[in-house]
């Protein structure tokens, strides 16, 4: 595990982070490891004498601008991006072997979630495309080549977790990355961490999702990669809606409407942006 790194984005969570970064140290010691914590309402984290690695604190928030910063210090050939209140695994071995073996620019794996322990995504390996990633692929079980993603620019600092869009910088990385010929993008069925089920209110989470999905084509509308994502997966959200609600499942359709709903929230927010930037760029000339 000596050519990987692992980079914790971390706010508000210090006792999560202090879970996540110490099972990386646990079951793969020596492996560079990063935390960038950013703008907490709880202040500064705590900092033993134990951490064995490099702890940025940053006054801004914003995921994706939180990773980017951990990217700049990583020195390994190979970067995984843990959720602060993600763990990894011992397999997680695996999955970097397979990742160096196929020489990928992302080789994604699955996650394993507690108390429930169901385990995302598909049962066997394929590449991410357009009409895969939705269902095989998360940006904090993923593992990067290093190069191929400062080439990339990193992720796009206007989406994730801590902006007005709040999802989907991920998927934008993969777009980014798709262009490489000679990296291909991967998902392997090799659990690599495991991470709390998720408890925020189903409606409110797919209407954020939807927010970011929206706001992919208006922030990158020459990707021709984005354009067939967006389009897929919103239609594949209408269409399984419409089959719950045939059934009478109301409750199951409902959060499928939240998302569409954050969809085209997300496409006028994209808009308004693009439109804003343009503005201010007329005036500066």
């Amino acid at each position: 595990m000596s050519d990987l790194s692992v980079v914790i984005a971390s706010r508000g969570r210090p006792v999560e982070c202090d879970r996540a970064w110490r099972s990386v140290v646990s079951h793969f010691p020596g492996t560079e490891l990063i935390v960038v914590e950013q703008a907490s309402e709880v202040g500064s984290y705590p900092v033993g004498d134990d951490f064995p690695g490099t702890w940025i604190r940053q006054a801004a928030r914003g995921v994706s601008r939180a990773r980017n910063r951990g990217l700049d210090e990583v020195t390994s050939g190979s970067v995984l991006f843990l959720d602060d209140d993600a763990q990894v695994v011992p397999t997680l071995r695996a999955l970097v072997e397979v990742h160096e073996d196929v020489g990928a620019a992302a080789t994604a794996g699955r996650v394993r979630y507690q108390p429930s322990r169901r385990v995302t995504h598909l049962d066997s390996s394929t590449e991410l495309t357009p009409t895969t990633v939705g269902r095989c692929f998360i940006e904090f079980a993923t593992i990067f080549d290093t190069e191929t993603l400062r080439s990339a620019g990193g992720f796009d600092e206007r989406l994730g977790v801590g902006t007005d869009f709040g999802a989907e910088e991920g998927t934008a990385l993969l777009a980014h990355l798709s262009r490489s010929a000679d990296a291909p993008l991967r998902y392997e069925p090799i659990v690599m961490c495991e991470h709390p089920d998720v408890d925020s209110p189903p409606d409110a989470k797919a209407r954020s999702y939807g927010r970011g999905l929206g706001a992919l084509v208006p922030l990158h509308p020459t990707s021709w990669w984005i354009w067939r994502y967006v389009t897929f997966t919103t239609l594949r959200t209408a269409i399984g809606s419409l089959v719950l609600v045939a059934r009478g499942e109301m409750s199951a359709a409902w959060p499928r409407w939240h998302r569409l709903r954050g969809v085209v929230e997300g496409v006028g927010l994209g808009i308004v942006y693009r439109l804003r930037r343009s503005s201010e760029g007329g005036q500066r000339v």
